[in-house]
């Protein structure tokens, strides 16, 4: 009998009661690598809607190439400050992107989470978030969210 909180795609299987986010284009869930039993996140878009505007990602070629654009982006970032890209995958309702599961959670929580934090950890963090910009910028990528 299947699990109606599971959604079975290709080696993985999405855990739907197992939210991370939501972004513009789609929902993040936690997923399972069928064969490893690695944990994954998998972003899971809708290709009729998107969450927060009113067009379809199929119907619209910009949105879909840029879509792509970014999947081809992913796949060329290889650093250990930057979610790695796994796979990608297709179903006749939904793109699927599946990139490295990160349990400790964002920044933006841990940051929440533990209030002030010493300067040296500060300073180990930073120098973090600047080592996956280089790598970005080596890539010749400027991501939206870095120009807040």
């Amino acid at each position: 009998m299947s699990n109606p909180a599971r959604k079975k795609i290709d080696k993985y299987t999405i855990h739907l009661d197992k939210k991370l986010g939501v972004g513009s284009f789609g929902v993040v869930y936690i997923g399972v690598h069928d064969e490893t039993q690695q944990y994954v996140a998998i972003k899971m878009l809708d290709k009729k809607t998107s969450i927060s505007w009113n067009y379809a990602v199929d119907k619209d070629e910009y949105i879909k190439s840029a879509l792509f654009a970014e999947i081809e982006i992913l796949k060329t970032l290889k650093s250990t400050n930057i979610v790695g890209f796994l796979d990608v995958m297709e179903s006749a309702n939904n793109y699927y992107i599946v990139q490295e599961y990160c349990d400790g959670g964002d920044l933006r929580g841990y940051l929440t989470k533990k209030g002030n934090i010493p300067e040296k950890e500060a300073i180990n963090i930073i120098t973090q978030v600047c080592n996956g910009f280089v790598e970005i910028l080596k890539e010749g990528v400027i991501h939206r969210y870095s120009l807040c």
